[in-house]
């Protein structure tokens, strides 16, 4: 039995030969089963954390840490393309204000720009910033995922190719608990989980503060 004080996620190579561990530790831990079960964690220093101190900020870390890591996934869109070079070799994980995508070859890490709610605009001089929960990719060949985002209570589409933002469903903002157009009707209240149905091209949230399920269509462009 392997044992940690919190595994927040996990995620299993298309080969089921390499489990990748999230644990509270907000690092990310190797599971080679083929040697029986044997562990390790990252030890190359990918990600900093943007958060920290300008003193702190120049220290290497043990690993990649991610702040406030939530959810993770494994990219198989390379796969069902057919390049065999980066066949199933991203992670992406769900952080604080954004989303992190780490090669498991070569074991460095990367942030997206911190993503910002695209229905404010920062005119003001206030940004209002997303964070991104649970994730999911529509389907193997797709460029996109859809992400949760539990503080404007809404869904959203990130591409990975152009870093850019779309709201799918919900307010942006405030929180609700009303069903109908998903644009102009539907508002969530801290929406977490969420998993695909590829076939019929829909979300399915779990919306923890009304403590309901709750399904949404998506967009074709994003499969």
């Amino acid at each position: 039995m392997l044992c940690w004080c919190c595994v927040v996620d996990l995620a299993c190579a298309a080969d089921g030969q390499t489990l990748y561990i999230l644990d509270n530790y907000e690092c990310i831990r190797v599971v080679d089963v083929a040697a029986g079960y044997k562990v390790r964690t990252v030890d190359r220093t990918g990600y900093y954390d943007l958060d920290a101190s300008p003193s702190d900020r120049d220290k290497r870390v043990a690993g990649p840490v991610f702040k406030a890591a939530h959810r993770m996934i494994i990219n198989r869109n390379s796969e069902a393309r057919g390049d065999s070079k980066t066949d199933g070799t991203e992670l992406y994980v769900t952080c604080n204000h954004g989303i992190a995508r780490f090669n498991t070859r070569t074991e460095q890490c990367k942030k997206w720009s911190d993503l910002r709610n695209p229905l404010f605009p920062d005119t003001t001089g206030v940004v209002i910033w997303l964070e991104p929960y649970g994730v999911a990719q529509p389907s193997p060949r797709s460029k996109y995922l859809v992400f949760s985002c539990y503080a404007s209570h809404s869904l959203y589409s990130f591409c990975t190719e152009t870093s850019r933002t779309e709201i799918l469903a919900g307010t942006g903002g405030p929180t609700g608990y009303s069903e109908g157009n998903a644009l102009s009707e539907a508002s969530f209240y801290q929406p977490l989980g969420i998993c695909i149905d590829s076939v019929h091209r829909r979300a399915f949230v779990a919306d923890c503060g009304s403590k309901s399920l709750k399904g949404v269509t998506l967009p074709s462009h994003l499969f």
